[in-house]
């Protein structure tokens, strides 16, 4: 195998492709500042957009906040509105469930001293009659006794043997007699 080759320079030609590898890092050159640059003014208006897209959802996130605040301010109103009615039924509803509660103690407080009355009325009653009876028994049997006695008393005025009319005297005398024998001294 056999190879030729061959060799044709031309000056100009190199001289030409000088400047055009110098353009060309040129156009590198400035491609690379053109990029750069795009890319750091894109980089700063994303930079920009986020911090509008941030700012806007600060200030979207506060005003939902200060709706949120209010209707918890609302909602808290309302509540505090339902809780004091509520209240206020529940007070009446205990109201008339003592007041009736009430009234019921009442009643069978009144039973109680009624029966209460009753009883002791019976008691009373039934201790009347039998001191009744017990005074009855004894002023009857005091009336027999002294009937006996006042029976015994005739009976013994009617018997003669056992009257001893008359008077009794009882004298009493007291003598002293001394007798001295001798003479008696002065």
């Amino acid at each position: 195998m056999n190879t030729t080759s061959s060799t044709c320079v031309n000056l100009s030609s190199s001289y030409q492709i000088g400047t055009l590898m110098s353009n060309l890092t040129d156009i590198q050159a400035s491609l690379d500042v053109n990029v750069k640059y795009r890319l750091e003014k894109v980089s700063k208006e994303t930079e920009t957009v986020i911090q509008r897209i941030i700012d806007d959802a600060t200030i979207q996130q506060d005003e939902l906040l200060k709706y949120g605040e209010q209707r918890q301010m609302i909602y808290d109103e309302l509540h505090r509105e339902w809780l004091y009615k509520y209240i206020v039924v529940l007070d009446e509803w205990q109201s008339k469930q003592l007041g009736e509660w009430q009234n019921e103690l009442s009643e069978y407080q009144k039973r109680i001293l009624n029966k209460s009355q009753e009883s002791i009325i019976a008691v009373n009653k039934k201790a009347a009659e039998i001191k009744l009876r017990i005074l009855k028994e004894e002023q009857n049997n005091a009336s027999s006794d002294a009937n006996a006695l006042l029976a015994a008393i005739e009976s013994l005025s009617d018997e003669q043997a056992l009257q001893h009319l008359g008077s009794e005297k009882t004298t009493e005398i007291k003598l002293l007699i001394r007798a001295n024998v001798g003479a008696k001294l002065p």
